[in-house]
């Protein structure tokens, strides 16, 4: 009975976690400004890109198979992003993962950004995250400026037009 009902729990939170993405923080809004401590253990503190770079904030999990598509096309896309000026992190939702778990895909598919894990789903939380992946692309004043399941085709136009003045 035991397994039945953590069966439906995690299928209940699961499910819940499936709904689109679309519902979260809107295009347009500020986005919340959080701190989260990296898997290298380096504080990332979203303020810091204010007014200076772009920001794209990518939530996944290790057990989701779009996540393992999105993550390593955006570690194959990287260099040039950090070039044009994008910050990236990739935030692990914690939703039945784990620290072991997230450094361990880390490492599996060669991810060269920084990758956090949400152990209390306070980011997550604050962002209205209603599914994994969930990508929000942040411009340098703090708007959100995209969230969708996937990462779009002309990121890199994108980024280049989020560039603030004089950068």
């Amino acid at each position: 009975m035991l397994s039945y009902t953590r069966g439906l729990l995690l299928f209940l939170v699961l499910s819940m976690l499936w709904v689109t993405a679309a519902a979260g923080a809107s295009i347009g809004e500020t986005a919340p400004d959080f701190s989260i401590v990296t898997l290298d253990g380096k504080l990332l503190e979203s303020t810091q890109f204010k007014g200076r770079n772009p920001l794209l904030v990518l939530f996944w999990a290790s057990w989701c198979s779009s996540c393992r598509v999105e993550l390593p096309k955006l570690a194959g896309m990287y260099p040039a992003l950090r070039d044009q000026g994008l910050k990236v992190v990739a935030i692990n939702v914690g939703i039945n993962d784990s620290l072991p778990r997230a450094r361990s895909f880390q490492r599996q598919h060669a991810l060269n950004f920084p990758l956090a894990f949400d152990e209390t789903f306070e980011v997550a939380t604050a962002f209205e995250v209603r599914g994994v992946p969930t990508i929000v692309l942040i411009d340098s004043a703090g708007k959100i400026r995209y969230n969708n399941p996937l990462l779009p085709d002309d990121l890199s136009e994108r980024v280049e037009a989020l560039k603030p003045p004089g950068a």
